[in-house]
């Protein structure tokens, strides 16, 4: 027989004491507990918030971390909490059992300190530190309790590998992480996931036939935090394996290179043979992407938009079986240069006559299918600094003049650097893109698709809402006179609302833009419907686009202009493209 010390003994309804040898013989043996005594609660620790911190939410949720050495004993709390007082002795809760406590609508920019003393039903103390905050200046509303938990709460059969998830967020919009506390025992201590940034926790391997008790807390960008419910789940029999990790990315980690639109790639299996699914997450300049782009994915490529230039992109595959096993990849990263991806496919080229907005000319017709290959175009006009490269290198004449229409220091001048380049002429701007450009002037074909996309028959490159200056640096007429957005270029890229729908930006207005093809009046009706280039020989070349001196019809998707090849002005630029894609 084993007895706490200090146990009253009966036999046959008398006290132990009570008995005289040799009424009774007996042989007791007791164990006492180390010390022969209770032994206190453990003094509470780990507050939240922590001690000293600043700009809180005045409506904080404190907790804090406290167990008892004897396993039997029930702990409970005394709060004590007062504002501006280094020893608070204002008992705010007693004989609470949960280890958090709400404290309401606290005064904006106040020191408060605080403190908990545990209790055990002996009577036994531990008292923790004190502990202080600061208040800040509004009221922050606390992330919502982490909620629906999966698997549900008590659930059984659980895999030994298993993806933890809850529903969570905050009615501020404020960004929310959560730490998720795993354990074989109540009030889990054990964190398996640190400030994750969507509700999906990964754990594994754990053991077979075991309950766990699971916490999630969800903290705000304030430092607001909320803690759930105490979860439980029972891990069955089975020893399935998950998926293997995802490799093998295209494009591949680290790439800086032209990047092909459209999707990216991976490789997975699994060691079960189980079938796997894929979610994937893509982000711009965020390493820790949680956009869900694709998801319940059975192939391993997942299909994107346009991307913008000069972007890293972060990417990240979770596999899946189909007992609930995932596979968490890496991080992998690309970064895109100043060029948009053009797929390949078919587009309409031309002018819309049964669209009423459009005031089609007779060049423009008719329209007419056109299938290209892939292709890549420069995202935006090249410009006075990257000019400069190809004169620094020979290839390249200056541009006739220096000036633009309003400065007269324009192409030398550092605070132009970003500005497209004027005064080119067809030539100078072939030997820019052959040398410099990574590939020769776009086709009259490619300039239109990069401008008007594939699905639609654009009026602009936008759609088909009206010209204005929002969308691009263009002119107007309010029956009187000229009205400019600018009255001369603007730096390229400065109107991304103007965009077309690969990403390519400037294709209209700002300053029209040579391309490749000879002028052929007629061309449309005889063109090729694979890859065209335009007629053999002409006294024209082609100039698309408009600029900030032309009218609304003149930077529609679809304007020709015919120019000397010699001819330069202050209103023309370039851009450069090539076939293929990396």
């Amino acid at each position: 027989m084993e007895l706490y010390a200090g146990a009253k003994i009966q036999i046959m309804g008398k006290l132990l004491e009570d008995y005289k040898s040799p009424t009774i013989g007996y042989r007791l043996l007791i164990h006492s507990w180390p010390f022969g005594m209770n032994k206190p609660p453990d003094a509470p620790s780990s507050p939240i918030p922590i001690d000293n911190a600043e700009d809180q939410p005045m409506n904080p949720i404190l907790t804090w971390t406290g167990k008892d050495p004897d396993p039997f004993d029930i702990v409970t709390y005394d709060v004590y909490l007062e504002a501006n007082d280094s020893y608070p002795d204002v008992l705010v809760s007693a004989g609470q059992g949960e280890n958090y406590f709400d404290t309401g609508v606290l005064a904006a920019d106040t020191y408060y300190y605080w403190r908990v003393v545990a209790k055990d039903p002996s009577g036994a103390t531990g008292a923790g530190l004190v502990w202080s905050f600061r208040t800040g200046s509004s009221i922050n509303t606390l992330p919502y309790v982490p909620s629906s938990p999966t698997p549900a709460d008590m659930a059984g059969n659980q895999l030994i590998y298993l993806n933890l998830s809850w529903m969570g967020g905050d009615p501020d919009g404020d960004a929310v992480s959560y730490d998720v506390y795993l354990a074989k025992v109540e009030n889990p201590a054990v964190l398996i996931c640190e400030d994750v940034l969507i509700a999906s926790c990964y754990s594994g391997p754990l053991e077979t036939l075991t309950e766990y008790y699971w916490q999630v807390i969800s903290t705000d960008e304030h430092g607001g935090t909320n803690p759930g419910a105490q979860w439980t789940f029972v891990t069955s029999s089975s020893t399935n394996q998950p998926p293997y990790t995802p490799e093998a990315p295209m494009p591949a980690d680290g790439w800086t290179e032209n990047v092909w639109p459209g999707q990216v790639r991976w490789d997975s299996s699994d060691p079960d043979g189980d079938p796997v699914t894929y979610n994937v997450y893509f982000e711009a300049e965020d390493d820790t992407p949680d956009v869900l782009l694709c998801e319940n994915l059975t192939g391993f490529l997942c299909d994107y938009d346009y991307l913008v230039g000069n972007t890293h992109y972060y990417w990240q595959v979770v596999a899946s079986d189909n007992n609930g096993a995932t596979t968490t990849g890496p991080v992998w990263m690309f970064a895109t240069s100043n060029h948009t991806a053009v797929p390949p496919g078919e587009f309409q080229m031309g002018c819309d006559q049964c669209n009423p907005d459009e005031q089609c000319l007779p060049d423009e017709l008719p329209l007419h299918p056109v299938y290209l290959d892939g292709f890549v175009i420069d995202r935006t006009e090249v410009t006075n600094a990257e000019y400069a490269m190809c004169v620094n290198g020979g290839y390249c004449d200056p541009p006739l003049y220096n000036s633009s229409r309003t400065h007269s220091s324009y192409y030398v001048n550092p605070e132009f650097a970003d500005y497209p380049v004027l005064w080119v002429d067809y030539n100078n701007a072939g030997n820019y893109c052959g040398n410099y450009g990574g590939g020769p002037l776009p086709t009259e074909a490619q300039w239109e698709k990069a401008a008007r996309g594939s699905s639609d028959v654009l009026l602009y490159p936008w759609g088909s809402g009206d010209a204005d200056c929002s969308r691009l640096n263009y002119s107007s007429w309010n029956g009187s006179a000229y009205e400019y957005c600018v009255g001369d270029t603007s730096p390229v890229g400065s109107y991304p609302s103007g965009a077309s729908p690969y990403g390519a930006l400037d294709m209209s207005g700002n300053v029209s833009e040579w391309v490749r093809d000879w002028y052929g009046s007629d061309y449309y009706s005889e063109l090729p419907y694979l890859n065209p280039t335009g007629p053999g020989t002409g006294d024209f070349r082609l100039v698309r686009g408009g600029s900030w001196l032309d009218l609304w019809d003149d930077v529609r998707t679809a304007r020709r202009l015919s120019t000397d090849p010699d001819f330069s002005s202050d209103s023309t630029g370039f851009r450069c493209a090539y076939w293929g894609w990396k």
